[in-house]
């Protein structure tokens, strides 16, 4: 009802304002068995899927406002998995060894304890990934990043750079790091990605690659370009904190944007 809502965003706005001022910054740590080796091609997808489930199974509540009909706004988090070395066949991913790895960081720190407690309730539940195989959740964890105080970074990203152009009644159009418009459309990305956090010091923002390159990615049933590998991000401190913890980008929530700093 109204009055659980209430208690909610009340609850957001206390812990975003202690974890702020402590410059604290959440992260799901994620690790996942499967039964055999082979694994939906669209591992995203399949994530997805598995997180909508637990949310239900959590708070009904919390589901219908970031998934429920009519829900299209962009959620409040980045993801990224991380399946080690793979083989890619026709209709699925073959991997290495039958675990990998799926990290979740959000600048909500209520958010980041929902989709903990989330993940706690599926653990060791079994979940169809692929022709009879089914995912694991053998252990989650929660912790706390790094806070920077610099406003250059060199960065390098776990998750493809997704940069989208989307506009009503037109085809969605991507760009990677080397076309013309790509930084003017990212920043359009990062001014919309941020309209809620109060940051509006973009004048200092760029992000030079270093040393990128091009992916294709099959997510949600299409083709997605997007960039990965090394870049320069300078900004204001605010700025670069606020992205190293919600990400960078567009789609953002099924698993592109996410970086690590490395210098």
């Amino acid at each position: 009802g109204l009055g659980d809502v209430y208690k909610r965003q009340l609850k957001h706005k206390i812990f975003y304002l202690i974890h702020k001022e402590r410059g604290e910054i959440m992260k799901v740590h994620s690790e996942i068995e499967t039964e055999s080796d082979k694994i939906n091609l669209d591992v995203r997808r399949l994530v997805v899927s598995y997180l909508k489930n637990g949310l239900q199974r959590y708070d009904k509540l919390l589901f219908e406002s970031m998934y429920g009909a009519g829900v299209t706004k962009e959620k409040n988090f980045v993801s990224d998995i991380r399946l080690g070395r793979v083989k890619f066949l026709s209709d699925c991913i073959q991997l290495t060894e039958n675990k990998f790895i799926w990290e979740i960081a959000t600048p909500d720190y209520v958010l980041g304890i929902d989709i903990y407690n989330a993940l706690l309730n599926m653990k060791d539940v079994k979940y169809p990934a692929y022709k009879g195989n089914n995912i694991i959740l053998k252990d989650v964890r929660m912790f706390n990043q790094k806070h920077y105080e610099t406003e250059s970074v060199l960065i390098r990203f776990c998750s493809g750079l997704c940069v989208r152009r989307h506009a009503k009644g037109e085809k969605d159009r991507y760009f990677l790091y080397d076309d013309a418009e790509f930084e003017e459309q990212l920043l359009c990305n990062l001014k919309l990605q941020l309209k809620d956090s109060g940051i509006t010091d973009f004048a200092k923002f760029s992000l030079t690659p270093v040393n990128a390159k091009k992916i294709f990615s099959k997510t949600m049933g299409i083709i997605i370009p997007n960039s990965i590998g090394v870049f320069r991000l300078t900004g204001s401190k605010e700025l670069i904190n606020y992205l190293y913890q919600a990400g960078m980008g567009s789609r953002r929530n099924i698993g592109f944007g996410l970086f690590e700093i490395i210098e």
